[in-house]
């Protein structure tokens, strides 16, 4: 299908301007026009439609936290060494 962008849409495998008409899989296109960020144009040729990456904004997982990594541990001082013992000779 084809639709007419509202809104910048920008993804991986995915980059429309406002008033751009994009052709795009059946699925994406409709997530794009129920979501408000697309309307209805026309019916591209099968050759010419994207595969869905994701829908809309909403519908996307936020990422995962990243693993915070520990400050590493400080090393300790080395110990001072005991004074050497006179030599009595």
């Amino acid at each position: 299908m084809q639709v007419k962008m509202k809104t910048v849409a920008r993804g991986a495998d995915f980059n429309a301007d406002p008033g751009q008409t994009v052709p795009v899989s059946d699925d994406f296109g409709q997530a794009l026009i129920d979501g408000g960020y697309a309307e209805l144009v026309g019916e591209a040729p099968a050759s010419k439609r994207r595969k869905a990456v994701a829908g809309p904004a909403e519908t996307r997982e936020a990422p995962a936290p990243e693993a915070e990594t520990p400050a590493p541990e400080p090393e300790p001082a080395p110990e001072a060494e005991p004074a050497a013992a006179a030599d009595p000779a």
